[in-house]
C-alpha cells in the first residue's frame, strides 16, 4: 500500500502547490484529474522522489520515500509528461542503458527484461530504429516500457495521452489497464475520458488540493437531480453563461447543447431543459471552474 500523509509544498514564488495531501493507494489504476496548474505534476514528481515536500510523509509497504529515496526509486517507474531521450539512439539501446542504470543485470537479464518490454508494448519490429524516427503514439509506449522495466511496485504517469491521436490513445489505455494488474499505477491527467474509462478509484485535484475521493461511478451521485441539457444557439450562450452555472457545452449541428448546475430543488433554468445523469465531466467541471 502507497500511503500519503499531510503532503504540502510552497515554491519560492509563494504558489502552494500541495495543501495538507492525503491518500491511500492499493494496487490497480488511482486518476487524478485536474485543470493544468493545479499541481498533478507536483505531486507525480514529489512521490517520484525528483523533489522534496515541505512536509508530510510518503511510504510504500514501510519504505519511507523521503528519509530513503534510493531505495524508493529502485521500486519506482516514472514516465514524466515531457521525457528526454538521446535522438541518435535506438530503442533497444536506449532501454538497455536505462535497464543497467536500474541496477537491472548481468546483460544477458538485461537483454531479456528488454526483449519482454519491447514487445509487452508493441515496439519490437522497431526497436532497432532510432527514437528521433518514432511518431509521438511510439515515443510514449517507449517511455511506458522504460517505466516498467523490473517490475516496479508503483508506476507513476504523468498526462501521458496527451497529443496523441485517439487510436493510439486507445492503444496506450489498454497498456496502462495490463501494467496496472501487478503494481499500484498513478495516472495523471486533465482529460476526463482517461480516467472514466480506466479508473476504479480517483481523485479530482484543484488549486493544490484534493477536492473530492472515490468511485468514478458513484462520485457523480453528488449532483444528482442538479444538472439539467437543453439546447440554444451560440448567439445566446453568453447570455446562459452569465445567469447559470454551466458545467458544459458541446455544438451539435445549428444548435449548442448546455448542462447547466442548479441548487437541489431549485426551479428549472429554462422552460425547454430535461434534468439528466451527471456525468464525470460535470463533476469535474462542478469542482474546478
Amino acid at each position: 500500500m502507497l500511503k500519503i500523509k499531510s503532503l504540502s509544498k510552497t515554491y519560492s514564488n509563494g504558489i502552494h502547490a500541495l495543501r495538507n495531501i492525503s491518500l491511500e493507494l492499493e494496487p490497480g489504476i488511482f486518476g487524478l484529474l485536474g485543470p493544468n496548474g493545479a499541481g498533478k505534476s507536483t505531486l507525480m514528481r514529489t512521490i517520484a522522489t525528483l523533489q522534496l515536500p515541505d512536509s508530510g510523509q510518503i511510504q510504500l509497504d514501510g519504505l519511507d520515500f523521503i528519509q530513503e529515496p534510493r531505495k524508493a526509486r529502485e521500486r519506482i517507474g516514472y514516465l514524466p509528461q515531457d521525457f528526454g531521450v538521446y535522438p541518435r539512439v535506438t530503442a533497444r539501446e536506449m532501454l538497455d542503458y536505462l535497464a543497467a542504470l536500474k541496477g537491472i543485470g548481468p546483460s544477458a537479464a538485461r537483454r531479456a527484461e528488454v526483449a519482454r518490454q519491447l514487445e509487452k508494448v508493441n515496439l519490437t519490429e522497431a526497436a532497432d530504429q532510432r527514437l528521433d524516427t518514432y511518431s509521438g503514439g511510439m515515443k510514449q509506449r517507449f517511455g511506458i516500457a522504460a517505466a516498467l522495466q523490473g517490475k516496479p511496485e508503483l508506476v507513476i504517469v504523468d498526462e501521458p495521452t496527451a497529443g496523441l491521436d485517439p487510436s493510439e490513445r486507445r492503444r496506450f489505455q489498454l497498456l496502462l489497464t495490463e501494467a496496472a494488474k501487478d503494481c499500484i499505477l498513478i495516472l495523471s491527467s486533465h482529460i476526463v475520458e482517461d480516467i472514466a474509462g480506466l479508473c476504479s478509484n480517483m481523485a479530482i485535484m484543484h488549486k493544490g488540493q484534493l477536492v473530492l475521493e472515490g468511485d468514478p461511478s458513484t462520485l457523480t451521485h453528488e449532483l444528482e437531480g442538479q444538472v439539467w441539457e437543453f439546447s440554444t444557439s451560440l448567439e445566446k450562450l453568453p447570455h446562459f453563461q452569465q445567469n447559470l452555472r454551466v458545467l458544459s457545452w458541446l455544438p451539435k449541428q445549428d444548435a449548442i447543447i448546455v448542462h447547466a448546475w442548479t441548487e437541489p430543488g431549485a426551479y428549472q433554468p429554462t422552460p425547454s431543459c430535461v434534468a439528466v445523469e451527471p456525468t464525470l465531466e460535470d463533476l469535474y467541471a462542478f469542482h474546478t471552474r
